[in-house]
Order: C-alpha cells, then structure tokens, then sequence
C-alpha cells in the first residue's frame, strides 16, 4: 500500500511556509489579475467608444456631402444656363464623389475622396461667379462647409485614435492588452496640408 505525505511532511519541506499560505498567495493573484483585466477592459470599453463617436460624426458627414452632391447634380441639370459640356464633367466627378461615398471602404480611400472633392468644389467655384443661380451657390457653399467639417472630423478622430493607442501600450495596459489580444487601431490617412 502506497503512503501519501501528510501535511507537515509537505510544509517541512517547503522550508516552514503553509500550504495554505501557499494557496492563498495564489487565490490572491488570480483574483488580482482577474480584477485588472476586469478594469482594463471596462476602460477599454469606454476609450473606443470615444473613437466610435468621432467615427460616426464622420459617416453623418459623408451623409451630408453625399445628399448635398446628389441636390446639386438634380438642381444643375434643371439649371438651363449651365454649360452642357462642363456639366457633363462635374457630373462625372461627383458620380465618383457619391460612389466613393457609398463604399464601405471609405477608410482607404479618403485621400482620394478629399482630393475629388477639393477638385469639384474649384471647378465649382470658377462657374459660381458668372453662371449659377442662387440656389447653386448655396449647394456649393454648403459642399465648402462639409469639406471642412470632414477634415475637422477626421482630425478629431486621429486624435482620439492617439489617445486610445497611447493609452493601450501604457505599462499595465500593455501587459492586459497582450493578453486579451486587442491591437492599436490605424490612423485614417488624410491629405498632408
């Protein structure tokens, strides 16, 4: 029949420390462990959120540039004074505005959505002077005005994404954000100005 140790065999070996002394070490550790991850994660929640608020005052701007394209193209072949050729170019570009607008990959192609749009609104600001009406003028206005709030927006989200990703590889964030597996999240590449 085989003996087991006894527990002051154990302990005697352990150089005097208990074993539940030892279980409790370990009890405490886990719990700690699982209590920052608990709090690491809440607060992960809440910094994304941040970055999902700036992501979504974004999407309501493309909304509006797209609805704001659409309103011009509908108002300018109404217009009868517009040049037909010049048109015909304009309309092509803001058809390649609104399907870039459309895509779900906005995100990769935001440069090239800035740079159609800046181009569009020059060539729009050329004919605004001498060939569109007022209401014309206002759309390409307001397109001017949604630009800008683009950019704002973009800005604003690039800098949350600094804060969220400065935030993720601080020291006991990295360490719970390794275990977890959540990555930094990549910048929206804008024009450089």
């Amino acid at each position: 029949m085989k003996r087991y140790p006894n527990i002051n065999q154990i302990e005697s070996k352990l150089g005097g420390i208990s074993l539940s002394y030892i279980i409790g070490v370990i009890i405490s550790l886990l719990l700690f462990i699982t209590i920052g991850l608990v709090f690491f994660y809440i607060q992960m929640i809440q910094e994304s959120r941040i970055v999902k608020r700036n992501w979504e005052e974004i999407e309501e701007s493309f909304y509006i540039c797209k609805t704001l394209l659409v309103k011009f193209l509908v108002h300018s072949r109404n217009h009868f004074g517009y040049d037909e050729e010049s048109l015909n170019h304009i309309e092509r570009r803001i058809s390649k505005l609104i399907i870039l607008l459309e895509t779900e990959v906005v995100a990769n192609s935001l440069k090239q959505l800035q740079e159609t749009l800046e181009r569009t609104l020059v060539e729009l600001s050329i004919y605004a002077d001498q060939k569109l009406d007022e209401d014309l003028k206002l759309l390409v206005n307001q397109l001017y005005d949604i630009e800008n709030k683009i950019v704002l927006c973009l800005h604003d989200y690039n800098a949350a994404i600094t804060i969220f990703n400065q935030w993720l590889t601080t020291f006991p964030n990295s360490i719970s954000a390794n275990i977890i597996g959540v990555e930094p999240l990549p910048y929206l590449l804008m024009e450089e100005e």
